[in-house]
């Protein structure tokens, strides 16, 4: 008898060990739906799309802000852009294209929910991969809204502009000095100028676990191997870039 209620304890110990976890990282409940649609012409398949994207539970007005936000992207692509594509003239002219796009969480410790969404594009035979991603605020002042850059690192520096710049110019003096070297995944041709053009800190981002900000590279636009390079900078990396920049 003894034994059992020693076991009982343990498990509901144990038990409320877990519940504790859970409420102390104040996440969302989230779960995943996906949608299929075919768009065809004359009998002809034209675009295939699919897409697997996180739901959150209950009806909270943070999770219905979140919900409707990607409820609004896939009916934009669904009721619009889709249809649009299917009716071109030109995309007609090949079958079997797609755009599928899966979602990952990459936040949901309670002050932010983060996004990447991976999206792979065939068109005309040629295949495209691309990333995008959110940050919303769970907790804060714009609960429910997309943050920006300077929203994700809580306010630090005066604007998202000058910590994009800053960051910019840091990054790229980390990837500059690979480039020359042998082997190296980097295009030879590579430059700032050329960087600067396809790599945007104040749209390509996303928030880790840890509230850090992640920015990435697009993949096969700067590197010969497809990776979707990343690059972490917390609220006190950007700090001491400020702090560099105003000793200059």
């Amino acid at each position: 008898m003894i034994r059992k209620l020693r076991v009982l304890l343990f498990v509901l110990l144990l038990a409320c060990s877990i519940i504790s976890v859970y409420a102390e990282s104040g996440g969302l409940n989230i779960s995943f739906k996906e949608i299929s649609e075919e768009y065809k012409k004359e009998d002809t398949l034209i675009y295939d799309y699919y897409c697997k994207y996180p739901f959150i539970e209950g009806d909270s007005p943070v999770a219905e802000s979140i919900n409707y936000y990607f409820v609004g992207a896939i009916n934009e692509m669904t009721d619009l852009l889709l249809p649009m594509y299917a009716e071109d003239p030109d995309m007609a002219k090949s079958a079997d294209n797609y755009i599928h796009q899966v979602y990952e969480i990459c936040c949901n410790n309670g002050r932010f929910f983060s996004t990447r969404m991976l999206q792979e594009q065939k068109l005309d035979g040629i295949v495209k991969k691309s990333v995008y991603s959110q940050v919303f605020d769970v907790s804060g002042e714009y609960a429910g809204e997309t943050l920006t850059l300077r929203g994700v690192l809580t306010e630090v520096g005066d604007s998202s502009e000058q910590i994009a710049a800053l960051v910019l110019r840091d990054i790229w003096s980390k990837i500059e000095p690979e480039i020359s070297k042998p082997n190296s995944p980097w295009h030879e041709d590579l430059c700032f100028e050329t960087f600067s053009l396809d790599f945007y800190p104040e749209e390509h981002y996303y928030a880790d676990e840890d509230s850090n900000a992640v920015f990435y590279l697009q993949p096969n636009i700067f590197r010969n191997d497809g990776e979707i390079v990343t690059f972490i900078y917390s609220r006190q990396d950007i700090e001491n870039l400020i702090k560099e920049e105003e000793t200059l």
